[in-house]
């Protein structure tokens, strides 16, 4: 017997139906991949933005560890100031500190440098700036070397405390140095409807004299934990 087989080939119908369901499911995965791409883009994001706000503050602290502390009067400074930035104040850092880094390579320098802390706007962001002037002298204008540590930062204030009351400012005729130093940093959220970046550091001078000198130790500060996020979490 013989059996005769007909073939069919696809109807209209069926071959709107599977172009359909071939158009959804490559639409399904496009939306997937944009949004693993776009989580992935938020955590690096978040990570980059973090880690610069770490590193300012791994900066600030070793400077203020190695405070210069000994000597004549004149040689040991540190000077707050508060300067009024629209609605808010932000703080303006200088002090003499121990520094292994150079700030110019090809100078003879000593080990004393003077540095300052402080925002500067840089076209439509607010960056934080570290100068750091070698061999510094009563007679002469302060100078140095000027190096951006921070980007979009949107709040840099550091708290002085003498022994009895916490201060926004340590005027320059201060005949001693604070107890303690407190310093924010808060960075801009990295996503739109995120959470800022926010550290605070506190550095116990009375216990910093020589116990680090740019080893990466916290030697008398303790840094608090960083505080990020996006919108949703």
């Amino acid at each position: 017997m013989t059996m005769n087989r007909r073939h069919h080939g696809f109807t209209l119908a069926e071959m709107m139906v599977a172009s359909t369901i071939g158009a959804f499911i490559a639409m399904v995965s496009i939306a997937s991949l944009r949004a693993i791409s776009a989580s992935s883009a938020t955590v690096d994001s978040v990570v980059s933005r973090a880690s610069e706000v770490r590193y300012a503050m791994d900066m600030l602290r070793r400077d203020v560890v190695n405070i210069q502390q000994f000597g004549a009067a004149s040689d040991q400074r540190l000077v707050g100031l508060l300067v009024q930035e629209g609605d808010m104040g932000t703080s303006y850092l200088t002090l003499r500190t121990f520094c292994r880094n150079k700030a110019r390579s090809d100078q003879p320098e000593g080990e004393v440098y003077e540095v300052s802390y402080y925002v500067q706007q840089d076209q439509e962001r607010s960056v934080l700036v570290r100068q750091q002037w070698p061999n510094p002298q009563a007679d002469l204008e302060p100078g140095g070397v000027l190096m951006t540590i921070a980007e979009n930062v949107q709040l840099f204030l550091v708290r002085y405390y003498d022994g009895q009351i916490w201060a926004e400012e340590w005027p320059e005729d201060m005949e001693k140095l604070p107890d303690l130093v407190e310093i924010t940093l808060i960075g801009e959220a990295p996503t739109k409807g995120g959470q800022a970046i926010t550290e605070t550091l506190m550095v116990n001078i009375a216990r910093s004299v020589g116990l680090e000198e740019d080893t990466g130790t916290d030697a008398s500060g303790e840094v608090g934990s960083i505080t990020a996020g996006t919108a949703g979490q």
